[in-house]
């Protein structure tokens, strides 16, 4: 696993065929999967010339020892990631009550 950091140019984030995300200059993919050990689910397409930077975990663990700054920053791109998710979820949540609340209501008229 792998963490990837846009430093200049974009990435599309794609998913079955279908655009998630558009990532920009700082944006990182794979935050979760670095963490995780795993493998991610998404694939990456440049939309333009683009450089990336590519911290697999060992040289992240030996990256960050001893510099506050930037492990401060790889938190902050992780919360990003966590907090987008969780809204995700809450949309979905809300979208499937919507969906429950019209089913019952037809199923009872």
């Amino acid at each position: 696993a792998a963490l990837y950091i846009v430093a200049e140019g974009s990435v599309g984030v794609v998913r079955e065929g279908a655009l998630q995300r558009k990532l920009g200059a700082s944006d990182s993919m794979g935050n979760t999967a670095l963490l995780l050990d795993h493998q991610w689910q998404y694939t990456a397409v440049a939309l333009e010339d683009t450089w990336l930077l590519c911290l697999v975990r060992e040289g992240l663990t030996d990256l960050l020892r001893g510099r506050r700054e930037l492990a401060s920053q790889i938190i902050r791109g992780l919360y990003k990631t966590l907090r987008r998710r969780m809204r995700l979820v809450e949309e979905l949540g809300a979208m499937e009550q919507q969906s429950v609340a019209r089913h019952l209501s037809v199923s009872f008229s």
